[in-house]
């Protein structure tokens, strides 16, 4: 989708033919200047989360 302004999250999608089997999905972010989001996870409290979204999905 079109971002409201710089600050703003933009929804996507990925068409994935995906093979059968267990798979790690990951995504991440990139700011304004092309600066990739840490991989390094972090709490919340007090700074806002960090690192990669991650999810594990199995296919079958």
């Amino acid at each position: 989708s079109t971002p409201i302004s710089d600050s703003t999250w933009v929804q996507w999608v990925l068409d994935w033919d995906a093979t059968s089997g267990d798979h790690t999905i990951m995504v991440r972010a990139t700011d304004g200047n092309g600066v990739l989001q840490t991989e390094q996870r972090s709490r919340p409290a007090p700074d806002g989360a960090r690192g990669w979204h991650t999810r594990q999905v199995s296919v079958g």
